[in-house]
């Protein structure tokens, strides 16, 4: 455990997790400039056949999962193996790509936003760390048990053991998830003279990735982190005359707590006016340089392969919703593309990215 003393309170990257389409679990080690560190090669997990993990004193880091991936398409039911690979990246894991990467969180952030169709992110969790005493963990377990809070989630608990005290709204499966606990005792650390409680807010697939878009349109992480909070749950002063408790009035804790008073929605509307003009204005802006020199490199025959081959894989919602509104089907796209190539669709190789 490093130097804890003289520790300036902060807001942290806890966890990270994001899936590649187009990478092979290499090529996204050296996107991530990672590619030097010693992975070890490990066993399926999370429905993916293999792993690469690496580990500090023992413990998983970080983990690449590929080797194929199994899930099960809703609107057929078949199970469907993609080629996709999945990062994780622990608390350890983000200060192993802080302290070894040429590149910054944000440089991650703002390459995986600009590339939509190729990266998903499926889980970004944001620590705040209190070392001057703002926040005791006993005074808020006991207001938790009281009531003495707003929040948008429907389930809480409070857990105490021998790591200490944890408090939590939401589930492990909810789209937001809130965790406070005693990092302090979690540590195992004796020193009498430390303070040390974290407040973990968990995000997961649509939250996470809207938390980055955030930050990705200049809103600084330390705002995206506290409005976001402050809209999923405020700790208040109980009170007798009014019944509705969105009125009452903060308690100090809370308010000397938060550094931001507004309110951040981190929820969005699935399928969210996408349209056909903001797809050809994505190909146009942002595609056409790219598909220009991929044909002029491999040609024409071999990119029409790729859309084939890539049209076999399942769709964003967005995009399937977009089709069904243009009364389109991506089979019409594999028929094209099978009468214009005719034999020899199946005799062109894949381009492989190693």
């Amino acid at each position: 455990m490093k130097n804890l003393e003289n520790l300036e309170n902060r807001i942290i990257i806890d966890y990270f997790a994001f899936v590649s389409k187009c990478d092979s679990e290499r090529t996204v080690l050296k996107l991530l400039d990672l590619d030097s560190l010693p992975f070890e090669d490990g066993g399926p997990m999370h429905f993916y056949s293999k792993s690469l993990r690496y580990s500090i004193d023992g413990s998983t880091a970080i983990i690449v999962l590929y080797g194929g991936h199994k899930y099960r398409n809703y609107s057929d039911s078949k199970i469907i193996t993609d080629d996709n690979v999945c990062v994780m990246m622990s608390g350890k894991g983000c200060r192993v790509y802080e302290s070894n990467s040429k590149y910054t969180f944000m440089d991650l952030f703002s390459y995986i936003h600009d590339n939509p169709d190729d990266y998903n992110i499926t889980r970004l969790d944001l620590a705040y760390d209190d070392f001057k005493g703002l926040l005791n963990i006993n005074t808020l377990a006991f207001d938790t048990f009281n009531q003495s809070y707003v929040t948008k989630s429907r389930t809480w608990k409070v857990e105490t053991g021998s790591s200490g005290t944890s408090i939590y709204f939401g589930s492990e499966q909810s789209p937001i998830r809130l965790r406070i606990y005693d990092k302090k005792a979690e540590q195992k650390i004796t020193d009498d003279n430390l303070h040390w409680v974290r407040v973990e807010l968990q995000l997961r697939d649509d939250r996470a990735a809207t938390a980055v878009n955030y930050v990705c349109s200049g809103i600084c992480i330390d705002e995206v982190y506290f409005n976001a909070l402050n809209n999923f749950i405020r700790f208040v002063e109980n009170s007798e005359t009014d019944s509705n408790k969105y009125r009452h009035k903060l308690k100090e804790y809370w308010s000397n707590f938060l550094e931001y008073y507004g309110k951040l929605s981190l929820y969005v509307e699935p399928g969210d006016d996408y349209t056909c003009e903001k797809l050809r204005m994505y190909i146009e802006k942002q595609c056409s340089q790219s598909i220009v020199t991929f044909c002029a490199i491999y040609g024409l025959k071999p990119f029409l392969k790729f859309l084939y081959d890539r049209s076999k894989f399942d769709l964003n919602v967005k995009y399937k919703n977009l089709l069904f509104e243009n009364d389109k089907d991506i089979e019409d796209l594999q028929g094209f593309i099978e009468m214009l190539l005719g034999d020899e669709l199946h005799k062109i190789e894949g381009i492989k990215f190693d």
